[in-house]
């Protein structure tokens, strides 16, 4: 189908731009477009108000694509007649076949951005390799503040902190805690596992 030049002057709704940006973003996962161009012009689809705004930026690109009713972008343009070129139909063919598993590079960019985020928060919360799930601070804290070996019960180390448990009660516990706390706190420590706390 040909457009009129009176359906270029037409105003566009979101629904052009939508399938507009889906055929930069099929024509970005081709290589016909940098990454540069094809930002560039998805800024330009947002702000396009009329098909002609559309039309100029397939200029450069090949195939015809149907935005709406009236209107469809690139196609042949009047040149040289043209022979048959195998390799350019392959591409289109490989192109269109693509074009549903990769709705578009912005899709494709939010969904890395999504993943790459989730990586992030993930290895944030789980402990490195040798690496304990708790936290130096707050078994230092523990060991000072109650000063009865709490901090070494949430380490892990049992023992240790009943009897700093039980002779907090003749006063050398309270003051065993406290250095244990203080040393936690300063130069850390490592867990029940011998893995280093956070």
């Amino acid at each position: 189908m040909v457009p009129s030049a009176e359906s270029h002057g037409l105003r566009i709704g979101d629904a052009e731009r939508g399938q507009a940006m889906q055929f930069l973003g099929d024509h970005f996962a081709q290589g016909r477009l940098t990454m540069d161009e094809y930002e560039e012009r998805v800024a330009a689809v947002t702000l396009a108000r009329t098909g002609a705004d559309l039309v100029v930026l397939f200029d450069d690109l090949p195939g015809s694509h149907e935005l709406g009713p009236g209107l469809s972008v690139g196609g042949a343009r009047p040149t040289q007649a043209t022979t048959p070129n195998r390799q350019a139909d392959t591409a289109s063919n490989l192109g269109s076949s693509l074009g549903p598993i990769v709705r578009s590079a912005g899709e494709l960019a939010d969904s890395l951005g999504r993943s790459l985020g989730r990586a992030i928060s993930d290895a944030e919360a789980r402990p490195a390799a040798g690496e304990s799930p708790r936290y130096r601070v707050l078994a230092g804290v523990l060991q000072i503040v109650p000063s009865f070996g709490a901090g070494r019960f949430y380490t892990g180390h049992v023992k240790i902190g009943l009897a700093m448990f039980l002779l907090s009660f003749i006063g050398v516990g309270l003051l065993w805690s406290f250095v244990d706390g203080v040393l936690l706190l300063a130069h850390g420590g490592e867990d029940a596992e011998k893995r280093t706390l956070r």
